[in-house]
């Protein structure tokens, strides 16, 4: 209190009194220094280290570096993936492989039909063991679209054991297959899916066609095209081959026009073959 009157005193008098606040400089400094030695002691470097910042994960090298790896890996084994799910071999249930074959169930006065006994057939890159087969010819034609549609020829066949095809919960047993061949004589432009049909028995089983295994002889036909092959179905139960008495096949079909009056531009194929 004394210090800062005598300031004012000089102050009024018209001289200046500021230079005497230096005098204050050794009795704050030696304050500041007191509480400075007073404090606890740190580590050496601890009070201005800077705090160390750790980089979120999307800011490290080496996190892009694992996925862009990763992801080359994973595209790298899509293929060969994706190859081995559609191309599951037909295997055989060795335990359920028929202890004995079954003899030719057709009757030697039938004139329509026959039977022989072969060791295997190929379906695709697979042979499938043969305990029976029969053949059955057929007449069945129907016309459509100025085109003729005709299955000619029938054989079932009866595996000498269980085979299974497909994987996951896609995977199924059969030990019946049934061959179609069929014909096709396009009188015009037409799309025609027979590799798309569904086969039913008398017995009550219905399949899809095998189109891995079936001959590729349809799609888009032009006018004037003459093409056939053999469509496969692969049947769960097939006991003898006698069992069959008929099928029924359903395809479709179709063309172009610009006629919207026009009601046959699509056909769905019915047809039903007797097996005697």
């Amino acid at each position: 209190m004394y210090f800062t009157s005598e300031i004012r005193r000089l102050h009024d008098t018209s001289r200046s009194g500021h230079f005497l606040w230096l005098i204050l400089i050794p009795f704050f400094g030696t304050i500041i220094a007191i509480v400075m030695f007073v404090q606890p002691a740190n580590d050496l470097g601890e009070r201005f280290d800077t705090k160390k910042v750790i980089k979120p994960w999307q800011r490290k090298w080496w996190t892009w570096t694992i996925l862009v790896v990763g992801a080359l890996l994973m595209t790298a084994m899509m293929r060969p993936i994706a190859e081995y799910t559609n191309d599951i071999p037909l295997t055989q249930d060795s335990a359920s492989r028929s202890a004995t074959s079954d003899n030719a169930s057709t009757d030697d006065n039938d004139d329509e039909s026959d039977s022989s006994s072969s060791d295997s057939i190929e379906l695709g890159d697979d042979s499938i063991d043969i305990a029976d087969q029969q053949d059955f010819t057929s007449d069945y034609s129907e016309d459509w679209a100025k085109s003729t549609f005709a299955i000619d020829k029938v054989t079932l066949y009866k595996t000498d054991g269980v085979y299974t095809q497909g994987s996951g919960k896609d995977k199924s047993d059969f030990n019946g297959v049934v061959k179609v061949h069929m014909s096709i004589d396009a009188g015009r432009d037409i799309s025609a899916y027979p590799t798309q049909a569904t086969l039913s028995t008398d017995d009550g089983q219905q399949v899809d066609v095998d189109s891995l295994d079936s001959d590729d002889f349809d799609g888009d036909l032009n006018s004037g095209t003459k093409s056939d092959g053999n469509l496969y179905f692969l049947l769960p139960t097939l006991d003898k081959v006698s069992d069959l008495s008929s099928i029924r096949l359903k395809w479709d079909a179709n063309y172009e026009t610009d006629d919207y009056d026009d009601d046959n531009d699509f056909k769905s194929f019915d047809a039903t073959i007797n097996l005697s």
